[in-house]
């Protein structure tokens, strides 16, 4: 309710996931492209970098 108080109704996110840890780089980066993918079921792509990548499944538990 506070984000469409203070935005408006435009910027309301759909859905809000709570998860322990988001996927990074060695360098310590989110990779918010592996996120995005995740979420829209797009391919994954190259994840050499990825520090972390048990992350990409607690995310897809999250989704449901």
């Amino acid at each position: 309710q506070r984000i469409v108080k203070e935005l408006g109704k435009p910027f309301r996110p759909e859905k809000i996931l709570f998860v322990p840890d988001l996927p990074r780089t060695r360098s310590g980066k989110i990779m918010r492209r592996l996120v995005r993918a995740v979420v829209t079921g797009q391919e994954l792509g190259d994840t050499s970098a990825l520090e972390n990548p048990e992350s990409l499944n607690k995310i897809k538990s999250a989704l449901g």
